[in-house]
């Protein structure tokens, strides 16, 4: 979608994703950290569950085929290993209408 939509080559697509990816795991943190200041014991368990959800889903997309080939090419991603810091420091929302207006919630 990202290439298609933009008109970039692969690289630029999965540089764009990850920036993506770390724009909404540093929303998601905040969003934890509001929810928990308000009551630990009710948003706790959720929160828990939430991010596990999301590990598996992480894990899944890695390992799976569907996500590590293109067309006859084979392991097209490559993982980059962690990183200590986001790619980017922006904060607002990300240029993609589905999930923009999660950024509705943030905590100022």
């Amino acid at each position: 979608m990202l290439c298609a939509e933009n008109g970039y080559d692969l690289e630029e697509c999965l540089h764009e994703a990850m920036v993506i990816h770390d724009r909404v795991v540093t929303l998601s943190e905040r969003l934890k950290t509001a929810l928990l200041a308000e009551d630990l014991t009710f948003y706790q368990p959720y929160l828990y569950g939430a991010e596990r959800y999301l590990r598996g889903c992480l894990d899944w997309i890695y390992e799976t085929r569907r996500y590590r080939s293109q067309g006859d090419r084979q392991d097209t991603y490559v993982p980059r290993g962690h990183r200590d810091k986001p790619y980017t420091d922006r904060t607002g929302s990300v240029p993609l209408t589905t999930i923009s207006w999660w950024w509705n919630h943030a905590p100022s």
